[in-house]
């Protein structure tokens, strides 16, 4: 697996450092100087160098965590053809729907009752969790919260705890248009990490 992801980030690396970068900074309103262009995700700043092209929170040398380092990298790759990002819909659908049958299976795996168990009877802790990665609260579920994957990209979180009748749920909605921005199996491992980074915090 580790000798994976290093495989791909490193083929992804040397394809962000043929992508023009002036571009780059246009399209997605980053700031930018000499050595690094600059993104937030999830709330977080991270830098990414311009002569390297790796990843690294802003103003440090540590390194991204891996779903960020290819989120990023998937970011400017996706649509690297467009000169504007395209438009969210406002359309929101799950990965089953996004993904069709592979898709549902990806959902599965996320909403196993293994998975949800350690949410449950924690929506408080929930609530803040997702404060902690820049989500802003809406409405649906015992906890709802848009979260900013990038400034231009959310995705809808939300939690309903367990009760007489229901067992604990979470569900993931994106736009109709995230795959414009985000290949499907970046979109399902980021989802997976949010939810691996909410459980992180609320144990």
């Amino acid at each position: 697996m580790c000798g994976n992801f290093d495989a791909m980030s490193e083929e992804s690396r040397k394809e962000f450092l043929e992508l023009d970068q002036t571009k780059l900074i246009h399209k997605y309103h980053l700031q930018s100087d000499e050595s690094y262009l600059y993104i937030k995700v999830f709330g977080e700043e991270y830098q990414i160098s311009r002569s390297l092209g790796t990843i690294t929170f802003r103003g440090s040398m540590r390194p991204a965590e891996h779903d960020i380092v290819m989120a990023v990298y998937d970011v400017f790759c996706c649509s690297d053809a467009d000169a504007e990002l395209p438009e969210m819909t406002g359309g929101w659908e799950t990965l089953a729907q996004m993904g069709g049958i592979v898709g549902a299976g990806h959902a599965r795996k996320l909403h196993q009752p293994d998975v949800i168990r350690p949410f449950e009877g924690k929506t408080d802790a929930i609530r803040k969790a997702c404060e902690s990665l820049g989500g802003v609260p809406c409405r649906g579920g015992d906890v709802s919260c848009l979260l900013p994957v990038f400034p231009f990209l959310n995705v809808w979180f939300q939690y309903w705890d367990s009760d007489e009748e229901f067992p604990a749920s979470i569900r993931f909605l994106w736009d109709k248009n995230s795959m414009e921005i985000l290949h499907y199996e970046i979109i399902f491992y980021t989802t997976k990490y949010i939810e691996d980074k909410i459980k992180e915090l609320i144990r």
